[in-house]
C-alpha cells in the first residue's frame, strides 16, 4: 500500500470529512499522482513536524487555519487537539484527481478521498 504524508494538523480534518462536509476532503499537491493510484486505497501518514510557520503561535495558527478552511475556531480546536505525529492515521480511497489550472506553470493536483 502506498502512503501520503501530510502535516499532522491536517489529518484530523480529513478524517472528520467522512461525517461532516465542512471539513477537508481533498489534498493539494503540485505533482500528479501515479496513474495507477485512482481507485486505490492509500494510507495517510501524519508527518513529524507541523506545517505552521515558526513565527505564529498556536492560537494565531488555529485562527489562520480556520479562515483557510471556513470553520469557526470553536469547531476546529477540538479536532486539532486530536492531531498525532509520525503515525498512519487513516486509509482513504483516491476517487478522483484533477488539475486546478492547467495553464499554471506549476498546477495543483487535488487528491479526492
Amino acid at each position: 500500500m502506498k502512503a501520503l504524508t501530510l502535516h499532522p494538523e491536517w489529518l484530523p480534518l480529513i478524517c472528520e470529512a467522512a461525517t461532516d462536509p465542512r471539513y477537508k476532503s481533498t489534498e493539494n499537491r503540485i505533482w500528479p499522482p501515479p496513474p495507477d493510484l485512482l481507485g486505490k486505497d492509500i494510507a495517510l501518514h501524519a508527518g513529524k513536524f507541523p506545517g505552521r510557520d515558526e513565527h505564529l503561535d498556536r492560537l494565531e495558527y488555529i485562527q489562520e487555519t480556520c479562515l483557510h478552511v471556513g470553520l469557526p475556531a470553536a469547531d476546529f480546536l477540538p479536532v486539532l487537539d486530536r492531531a498525532v505525529e509520525s503515525s498512519i492515521v487513516a486509509v482513504v480511497r483516491v476517487v478522483g484527481v484533477w488539475m486546478m489550472n492547467p495553464l499554471d506553470r506549476k498546477p495543483w493536483y487535488h487528491f479526492v478521498d
